[in-house]
């Protein structure tokens, strides 16, 4: 499974000069370009180069047309437009629900929180009871999320005598009754694919506290970090805190 990771910060340090439009034949360079052209304030310019890095007809990477889309969210939220940078962030998750954007909050803290919403929306759907209830919005100050109460993860065999561990972020939909819904248990991350299985099965198994707003149970997505550690002579799995 590919995750890309996107840094806004380490690609600020890129913003130089812009450099000739000529030179953008490639999607990277004109992403660098668009980067430079939005740092001087020509949001146009910027953005007609990352919808062209967009454009699957072009030639670009996937990852390349990730992060057109990102900056071009960017670029749309600078211009105020934030249902366009909405849609943006829309289609580099739809491209890769897995993607990571760093440094954003250090940039604005509104277009943290757009990007964070949307990336929750890609990963989890439309769950009604996670944002409101009986029809009225709830803020995250009015709803108690899930909490676990017990979960059971095996450390695979073949894992274990490899001596490989590391985190699996696993997504859920936890229903009224504190049960996972088949359907949304999906992998964020993992350090190996055989940990997955494993990870899904004791989501699967787990009892949770269903999430409440007010005292009324309501369906709410979480995500939920399970560390694969192996200390010296024991097989250990911590759930982290979430």
């Amino acid at each position: 499974m590919r995750h890309s990771r996107l840094s806004i910060l380490r690609h600020a340090a890129l913003l130089a000069l812009p450099l000739p439009l000529a030179a953008c034949a490639h999607s990277s360079t004109r992403v660098r370009t668009a980067q430079a052209e939005l740092r001087a304030g020509r949001l146009e310019s910027a953005a007609a180069l990352l919808r062209s890095v967009t454009d699957s007809s072009t030639g670009g990477s996937l990852d390349e047309r990730v992060d057109g889309w990102v900056w071009l969210g960017i670029v749309d939220f600078s211009r105020g437009d934030r249902p366009a940078a909405a849609s943006d962030f829309d289609n580099a998750l739809l491209l890769d629900p897995s993607t990571k954007v760093e440094g954003l909050a250090e940039r604005d803290s509104a277009l943290a929180a757009l990007w964070r919403k949307r990336r929750t929306q890609a990963m989890c759907g439309d769950t009604v009871g996670a944002w409101k209830a009986d029809g009225a919005p709830l803020s995250t100050r009015q709803i108690r999320w899930p909490s676990l109460g017990g979960l059971s993860v095996r450390y695979p065999p073949r894992m274990l005598q490899m001596r490989i561990q590391g985190r699996v972020l696993v997504h859920a939909v936890i229903d009224t009754t504190g049960r996972a819904e088949p359907a949304s248990v999906g992998i964020i991350e993992s350090p190996d694919p055989a940990f997955d299985p494993v990870v899904r099965d004791a989501v699967m198994r787990a009892r949770f506290k269903p999430a409440r707003a007010g005292e009324q149970p309501v369906r709410a997505c979480i995500m939920l970090p399970v560390d694969f550690k192996i200390p010296v002579g024991i097989d250990s799995v911590r759930v982290a805190p979430f």
